[in-house]
This record gives structure tokens, C-alpha cells and sequence, in this order.
């Protein structure tokens, strides 16, 4: 049986790509990396789901710090402050009821997004969360 060389030239660059994505850990390091170091060695992976559920359970403990271990290096300390801002008010509990009720919109392995519909005034409104996996296998927000 002849191989063509169409043939051959796919095989090589599917064994090449194999190699490439067991030399950089697995696929740890994604393209949406945030900085936080490379790839490799115990590689945690969580889901979007599971990021959303602990920011939730941060909120309702009222434990602003431990939600912010959820945000990208980029946006945590802005979001550290809104948080806090919003539980000075009192108002931490509610935000978490309106994120209890957030529904995947999207998702392609690399980003995410969720959305939250919030009633005011007699109008729905709907938010967006935007997430990313990071260059450790961890989903995190990016945009709330």
C-alpha cells in the first residue's frame, strides 16, 4: 500500500503537534494565559461553573478576599474595592443571590461567559461575566 504525500505531510505535523502539547504540560498553558507563571507540573483545573459557585459562597460568607482568589491578577484589586464598597453598604448577600442565579452563555475551552439577568425598576437587564482560564488550568474573571 502507497502512502501519499498529503498523507505523510499530515502525519508529521499531527506527531508535531503532539510533542508541542506534551512539552508544555499537557495543555496547562492556555492562550488566555494571565501572567501567573507556565504550564506543567500539577496542573489544578477547575470549571467555569466552579469558579462562579465559589465567588457565590465568598459573597454569602461575606469574605471578600477569599472571592478575589477568583479574579485575574489584571482586574482583582479593582474588583477588591467594588466588593467592598458594596459590602460597607450591606448589599453583599444580594449581589450573591443576583450571581446565584447566573446561566453559561458561552464557552470554548479558553473563555467564558455567563449572564445574569437583574430586574430594576420593572426593566431586565442582563449582565455579563466574562471569564478565562489561566496559564494553571484555573477559570478566572476577568470582567463582573
Amino acid at each position: 500500500m502507497k502512502i501519499s504525500i498529503h498523507s505523510k505531510i499530515l502525519l508529521l505535523i499531527s506527531i508535531f503537534l503532539v510533542i508541542i502539547f506534551i512539552s508544555c504540560g499537557g495543555g496547562g498553558g492556555g492562550l488566555m494565559g494571565d501572567g501567573e507563571g507556565g504550564g506543567g507540573g500539577d496542573i489544578e483545573i477547575s470549571t467555569p461553573q466552579e469558579t462562579v459557585d465559589k465567588v457565590i459562597s465568598s459573597l454569602f460568607a461575606n469574605d471578600v478576599d477569599s472571592a478575589m482568589d477568583n479574579f485575574s491578577d489584571i482586574t482583582r484589586e479593582k474588583y477588591r474595592q467594588m466588593l467592598i464598597d458594596i459590602q460597607n453598604q450591606g448589599r453583599l448577600s444580594k449581589l450573591a443571590e443576583e450571581l446565584d442565579g447566573a446561566f453559561l452563555r458561552e464557552e470554548n475551552g479558553f473563555t467564558a461567559k455567563y449572564g445574569v439577568i437583574r430586574e430594576k425598576d420593572g426593566k431586565f437587564f442582563l449582565y455579563e461575566i466574562y471569564m478565562y482560564k489561566d496559564s494553571n488550568g484555573e477559570w478566572r474573571i476577568r470582567h463582573l
